[in-house]
């Protein structure tokens, strides 16, 4: 039975950490009162928060996982990753994020849309563009997510990984 060796502490350190994310959550959930407030916190942070909220997003399962993967499979060479991570970190800092507060848009393609003059129904070509392309980009990051979430279980509760593939049979 998976848990049955759990020591208490590292039980309720769990459930203290969970208890403390859905507080924030609810707190959170108390202070939005728009959809500007949910997606870029009412333009009110500042560049410290910011930066550790990208950082944060940038820095997940997937890019750890896959990316100390792709470092072992390819040597010394993959070094080059870290200084274009940096400047297309530098480009939206300088470029994108003083265009898009400058013209008071919160999406990209809502930006895409103002930007361009997009005349198809309201911008809307250029906004279902943008979230098509949004939503084929998560697909590949969720799928990397899901396998570094499944790579830390497996270390962390000593299960052995399970493929079963009805369709592939």
């Amino acid at each position: 039975m998976v848990g049955a060796n759990l020591s208490p502490l590292f039980l309720g350190t769990v459930v203290v950490y969970f208890l403390i994310i859905l507080g924030i959550g609810y707190y959170g959930y108390t202070k939005t009162k728009d959809e500007e407030d949910f997606l870029v916190a009412g333009r009110e942070i500042g560049p410290l928060v910011g930066g550790a909220t990208l950082s944060a997003s940038q820095m997940s399962a997937g890019t750890l996982v896959g990316t100390f993967g792709v470092h072992y499979l390819l040597g010394f060479g993959f070094i080059w990753i870290w200084p274009g991570l940096w400047a297309g970190w530098i480009v939206s800092l300088l470029l994108v994020a003083p265009q898009m507060r400058r013209f008071g848009r919160v999406t990209v393609p809502d930006f895409i849309a103002e930007r361009y003059r997009d005349d198809g129904a309201d911008g809307n070509y250029s906004r279902a563009i943008g979230a098509i392309l949004i939503v084929l980009a998560y697909t590949v990051y969720l799928s990397a997510q899901l396998t570094g979430g499944g790579i830390v279980f497996q270390s962390m509760f000593g299960l052995a990984p399970r493929l079963e593939l009805s369709l592939w049979r």
